[in-house]
Parts: C-alpha cells; sequence; structure tokens
C-alpha cells in the first residue's frame, strides 16, 4: 500500500523502486536546499520589515571573490554564499 503523495513506480519500469525514492528525495533536497528563491523571499520580507529597502541581492555581501593572476591578467571568480551562510544571515535579520 502506497503512503498519502507516493507515486507508484512500476518495477518495470523501474527495476529498483526503492532506489529511486532515495535518488528522487535527493534531487529534492538538492533542488530545495540550493534554490535561491525562498532564501531571497525570506531575507527581503525580513529587510521590509526592518524599514530597509528591497535588494535585487541580498546575499551579494557574503559571497567571496577569488582573484587569480593567469599570465599577467588578473582574473576573478565569484562564489555565492552557501546555503548555511544565507541561513546564518536569514537568522540574524530576523533576530
Amino acid at each position: 500500500m502506497r503512503r498519502p503523495g507516493e507515486i507508484d513506480l512500476s518495477s518495470e519500469v523501474f527495476p529498483e523502486p526503492l532506489h529511486t525514492r532515495a535518488r528522487l528525495a535527493l534531487v529534492a533536497y538538492g533542488h530545495a536546499t540550493e534554490m535561491k528563491t525562498h532564501y531571497a523571499l525570506l531575507a527581503n520580507l525580513l529587510r521590509l520589515r526592518l524599514g530597509k529597502k528591497y535588494c535585487m541581492n541580498p546575499f551579494a555581501h557574503l559571497a567571496k571573490r577569488r582573484t587569480r593572476n593567469i599570465n599577467g591578467v588578473k582574473t576573478y571568480k565569484v562564489i555565492p554564499a552557501s546555503p548555511e551562510k544565507k541561513i546564518v544571515f536569514i537568522e540574524e535579520l530576523s533576530a
């Protein structure tokens, strides 16, 4: 018997339905934690509550900039904030 909300994974199409469910759960978890929108939405709602303006990228200050010198030319790469850093920032705004 299936649980509510559980999709049917027939064994003809999915030889190992339990493994498929685990993979789908992992993909869903990765999508939910790496997705930017819900973090930015929470941060902006808190910013508005604090009387601050809406910000297109409320986590820009958390990003890291790595500079390299390749053949005398400076290049850089921006590494966005991790979900953990975003959550800490949201907690700070909510305090």
